[in-house]
Order: C-alpha cells, then sequence, then structure tokens
C-alpha cells in the first residue's frame, strides 16, 4: 500500500555507469507503487561529499552495482510513503542521511530507465526525486536555511560523533586535525563545543589553512614529508603532558605512518578518512602497549533521530557556527564540474540546488 500521490512521468538523476568516468544525467522512471519501508521524496538541497569520489573512483574495490546513483546527503519533502513507515509522514521536511536511523529498511531500492534497471541503496541524492529507506529520514522543524540541513546528513553530524564517540575527547585534551575538506573544518569547529584546549589544522593546501585560520584556528601546511615546520614542534613540546588526539581525515596511509608517530600515553588517533583498497599503514605497536589506541570510525557512530536534532537546535543556539566554508551551488547537470572543484582542493562546500 502507498499512501500519498506518486508524480507520473520521469525524473532526472545523475548516474554512475562506470568507474573512474564522469556521472551521466540519466532519465528515472518513477515508481507505480512503493514498497514496505519505501520512502519517495522531491530533493531540495543535496551536498557533495568526499565519499563519493571515493565511489566513482573505487577506493574500496571494484564496484558491483554499477549502474547505480550516489549522494548521502540533502534536505527533502516527503511525497508518498510505503507501508509499515511511521516515522515520517507526507509534507515532511527531512534530512537524508546515509548511517541509519529510526524506522525499517526497505528490501529493495533500485530504479528503472526504461527496461534498464538502476541501483539506488537505501540512500542516494543526487536527483530531483529519491527513493529511500525511512531509516535514513530524520524529520526536521528548523529556522535554519535549508541550504545548511544536508550538512546535518554527513559533515556535522561525522565530526561531532567522531569527537564525542570515538575520541571521548574532553577539555585537557589538545587536537591535531589531519587534512581540513569539510570534514576535518567541522572537527575543527566542532571541537568549540567540547572545550578542547589546544587544537592545530594541517593539510597540504595553502588555500585550506588559510580559511582555517580566517576562522581562528592554529594551522599549518606540510606535505608530511622532509622536516616537520616549527609551529608542529613546538604544538607538541607545548602539550607533551597532555593526551593528543588525532583525526586523520585523509584517508593516506603516508599520513598515518608519520602523525602516529607523534603519540605518547595515552593518546588516540581516529581514522575518519577512508585508506585505498589494498592499501597498508605501517606503525610501531609498541605505543599500543602503553595505552596508545588507534579507532576506527564509522560516521562517528551517531544516533541519528537523536543527534540531528540535538545538534541542530545547538547551530540555531549557535553553540557553533554554520557558515565555516563558503557555498558553491549547481544545477544537477553542472555535478560533474562541482565533483571536479571538489578533487581540486576547494574550500567551498559544493550543493546541488534542485
Amino acid at each position: 500500500m502507498t499512501v500519498g500521490e506518486i508524480p507520473k512521468g520521469r525524473f532526472l538523476g545523475a548516474c554512475l555507469e562506470k568507474s573512474h568516468m564522469p556521472l551521466e544525467i540519466i532519465k528515472l522512471d518513477f515508481p507505480e507503487f512503493l514498497t514496505e519501508k519505501q520512502v519517495l521524496v522531491k530533493n531540495i538541497f543535496s551536498s557533495i561529499c568526499g565519499s563519493q569520489i571515493g565511489e566513482i573512483d573505487a577506493k574500496k574495490g571494484p564496484d558491483q552495482f554499477l549502474p547505480h546513483l550516489l549522494g548521502h546527503e540533502a534536505v527533502s519533502k516527503v511525497v508518498a510513503i510505503g507501508s509499515e513507515v511511521s516515522e515520517v509522514k507526507i509534507g515532511d521536511t527531512v534530512i537524508l542521511h546515509w548511517m541509519k536511523g529510526k524506522g525499517g529498511q526497505a528490501l529493495d531500492h533500485f530504479l528503472f530507465n526504461g527496461k534498464r534497471k538502476i541501483n539506488a541503496g537505501p540512500i542516494t541524492t543526487f536527483s530531483e526525486y529519491s527513493l529511500v529507506s525511512e531509516n535514513r529520514c530524520t524529520r526536521i522543524q528548523t529556522t535554519l536555511k535549508l541550504e545548511n540541513l544536508p550538512l546535518f546528513g554527513c559533515s556535522v553530524t561525522t565530526a561531532y560523533g567522531s569527537l564525542i564517540n570515538d575520541a571521548k575527547v574532553n577539555s585537557n585534551d589538545v587536537l591535531v586535525v589531519l587534512g581540513l575538506g569539510a570534514i576535518g573544518m567541522w572537527v575543527l569547529e566542532m571541537s568549540k563545543m567540547f572545550k578542547v584546549s589546544s587544537v592545530l589544522g594541517i593539510d597540504t593546501l595553502e588555500n585550506r589553512v588559510f580559511r582555517a585560520r580566517e576562522l581562528g584556528f592554529a594551522s599549518e601546511r606540510w606535505n608530511f614529508s622532509g622536516d616537520e615546520p616549527e609551529v608542529i614542534r613546538l604544538f607538541k613540546g607545548r602539550n607533551s603532558s597532555k593526551r593528543l588526539i588525532l583525526m586523520d581525515t585523509t584517508g593516506r596511509v603516508e599520513v598515518i605512518n608519520k602523525a602516529f608517530e607523534w603519540i605518547q600515553g595515552e593518546g588516540v588517533m581516529v581514522l575518519i578518512g577512508v585508506t585505498p583498497n589494498l592499501q597498508k599503514i605501517t606503525i610501531d605497536p609498541m605505543p599500543l602497549h602503553f595505552g596508545a589506541k588507534i579507532v576506527g570510525s564509522f560516521g562517528g557512530s551517531i544516533l541519528p533521530q537523536s543527534d540531528i536534532p540535538y545538534l541542530v537546535r545547538m547551530a540555531e543556539e549557535e553553540q557553533f557556527q554554520m557558515e565555516i566554508m563558503e557555498k558553491s551551488f549547481f544545477d544537477l547537470s553542472e555535478i560533474n564540474q562541482a565533483i571536479e572543484l571538489l578533487r581540486s582542493g576547494s574550500t567551498n562546500k559544493m550543493i546541488l540546488k534542485f
């Protein structure tokens, strides 16, 4: 049974037809009906994450689901719901997210381009409409700008969760963020909520370092080869008696190998960035015997149904600022241009506007 009216005809979506190739804009058929736990939404804004570049480049290995749609963070309106859906209703504004939230997950997620089957998975957002699972939708009411809401589907929540759940940060800790893309910048910003005693951001790109400095964070450019910059040596020296938290967002094994050497005592390295398939880190295991830890982060282990409304409320109360990255807006037809700008290391957040 389907509740709500499914539009007739077709809509546009960005499809990955082959790995390492630009996305293709294709026409997708609306489903005739929704199955159990499915939700049909009309997308308003979707942001583009570095994870999608990893998908395009088959970073985790050969892609078994081609052709498929992409995207995992958006703000949308609920158009129709299938049976057994209780967490959202027709007309709700929802934040779409890749972490599983409250509600059920549909068994099948695919659409058709004519007679051709296009895989979708439980969450995709690079299309005018999306067919998603109930547990990837969180209903929201807020005074925040709609264009900011997709950030709660990944960047904001992952940064928050990685600090509170993975690192278990407190005000006596010191923090080094490796890589100042969207996640790295949000880790810096979220550290304010925990009143971390000292913070340093590191990136290979001068424009990212400059943006972090504009926001008031100590930052340094370094390619992790050759001698360490003086600011990093001083930072480590001043804070040698405190617990060091390293947050790696780069997914680069050479960065992880080098930075792990800095940990003493009960320091912790949290791996947020995903390393390429089959690449392995090489570290001295001795610090692990004295309390050091390496923790892999899975979306910060957040609970969307509670953490997203909480963080939206914190943003409304200006406990952290939403405008830490400038936004560039694109039509769906311009998605490959947006992806290339993201690849280039732009400090802007790429937003699809439907």
